[in-house]
């Protein structure tokens, strides 16, 4: 009946949680002898905010930045992958623009590694920082002249989504998207957890989404 209504899988699905955990503590307190939604198997559901941006998506964002500051900093996120913690954490010297090379210092758990920028990135950011007329060293200010806070930055992509019209726009979304399009590209993916910083090889796989399509397009190409 709720699926009728139009209630998403994700909603029956925390449904069945709550009604199965009720049903596990009233067997636990022994006031009943069995749990009738043990046997329930727990309802599939795609979490939206866990999707790579499409390409349709890169251009609304993009059309949706309405100063200089906002279109750099999308362009950052989407190719170089940093982290929100570690954009905010860049200086200005940490940008190579001639190299298109991003030090990033601290990354997670401390460790620092090169991460790289495509010559759109490097055209914005150069835009933005003809606007500057401060000597702060952070390569991102917030309205204060300060550095931006993972706050901050987390509350201007959301801004730039909503105007976009796109749901769950957040800066984690971004690096998913860059490892995503990486791997379509063919790169492999011991390249894409270094460029992601990532320690563990299988918390990068868990990025990478491939399309449908793309699966399709790979198997009859091997399968020709």
């Amino acid at each position: 009946l709720q699926k009728e209504q139009g209630v998403s899988n994700r909603s029956l699905e925390n449904y069945r949680s709550y009604i199965s955990a009720f049903f596990q503590w009233l067997q636990r307190e022994e006031y009943i002898s069995v749990n009738p939604a043990a046997k329930i198997k727990p309802i599939q559901y795609t979490d939206e905010g866990k999707l790579p941006f499409s390409n349709v998506d890169i251009d609304k964002l993009r059309s949706a930045c309405r100063n200089p500051k906002e279109r750099a900093i999308i362009e950052v996120l989407l190719s170089s992958g940093v982290r929100v913690s570690e954009l905010c954490a860049l200086n200005i010297d940490d940008v190579n623009i001639h190299e298109k090379t991003v030090h990033v210092r601290h990354g997670k758990g401390d460790k620092a590694r090169v991460t790289y920028i495509d010559d759109l990135t490097v055209m914005h950011l150069r835009h933005y920082m003809s606007t500057r007329k401060d000597d702060n060293e952070a390569l991102f200010l917030n309205y204060r002249n300060t550095r931006m806070s993972n706050g901050g930055v987390e509350h201007i992509v959301k801004e730039i989504g909503k105007r976009a019209g796109i749901d769950k726009v957040h800066p984690h979304r971004f690096r998913r998207t860059l490892a995503t399009t990486l791997a379509t590209r063919g790169m492999a993916v011991q390249d894409i957890q270094k460029i992601l910083g990532h320690s563990d090889i299988d918390t990068t796989m868990i990025y990478v989404s491939v399309s449908d399509q793309k699966a399709k397009m790979e198997y009859q190409k091997y399968t020709a």
